[in-house]
């Protein structure tokens, strides 16, 4: 039986950062995969060219594989906005893993998206690094007052000091913060060579790990509400 179409076009969430590092794919795949715990259709789009998600998601046998639908349209040439248009009323979200570089794609993509959320690790050099993709959303939101973004930290560690710092440098920027924040976990990494989610162990690790990426879930649906 075909898959009753929405009536409603699915939300799309780019997580995007042009420095290496800073968390995306994970991002992008535990930001699915809490979406897709919470019983909402959900497709994971591949537009990094370094086809990381493509490789977490091989990295699992063929009966194990993850169970998010999962979209490369990372391959040169391919008009991302006309792939994405044939497929909006079959999900509720798109999440998308940026690319890691600005190019003149990226404006177009920035008008394709409803919310852009830059994941970043707690340091000031970090924060310093995505004045460039703030800067191309504020001129995206000049066409489309509309979109939204967000800094989520990543990879956070127990240097209170750094955390500190830096949550007061985003505030003095003026920047959207995600309350949630993202602790640096063995699960991660783990994840990926296991060829899995965050949710497909109930260790005490990938629990807590889970729970974060709900609470981020659940703040990036309010923010697109």
């Amino acid at each position: 039986m075909a898959q009753k179409k929405n009536s409603k076009p699915a939300i799309i969430i780019l997580v995007t950062n042009q420095k290496g590092g800073s968390g995306k794919t994970a991002t992008a795949m535990n930001l699915a995969a809490a979406i897709h715990d919470a019983q909402k259709r959900i497709l994971l789009v591949d537009y990094d060219p370094q086809n990381t998600l493509l490789g977490w998601y091989g990295q699992a046998d063929e009966d194990e594989r993850i169970r998010i639908p999962y979209l490369n349209l990372a391959h040169p040439g391919i008009d991302i906005s006309e792939e994405l248009e044939q497929r909006q009323f079959d999900f509720d979200y798109i999440v998308i893993d940026g690319r890691p570089n600005l190019e003149i794609s990226m404006s177009g993509l920035l008008l394709l998206s409803d919310l852009v959320l830059v994941p970043l690790q707690a340091s000031l050099a970090d924060l310093h690094s995505t004045q460039g993709i703030v800067k191309e959303i504020h001129l995206a939101q000049q066409a489309r007052p509309d979109l939204r973004f967000s800094l989520v930290l990543t990879m956070v560690s127990n240097n209170r000091l750094l955390l500190q710092y830096t949550k007061d440098a985003i505030k003095e920027l003026g920047y959207p913060l995600c309350k949630t924040q993202v602790a640096r976990r063995e699960c991660h990494p783990h994840a990926y060579a296991l060829g899995q989610t965050i949710f497909d162990s109930r260790s005490a690790t990938n629990r807590a790990a889970a729970d974060e990426a709900r609470k981020l879930a659940a703040e990036v649906v309010k923010l697109v509400s």
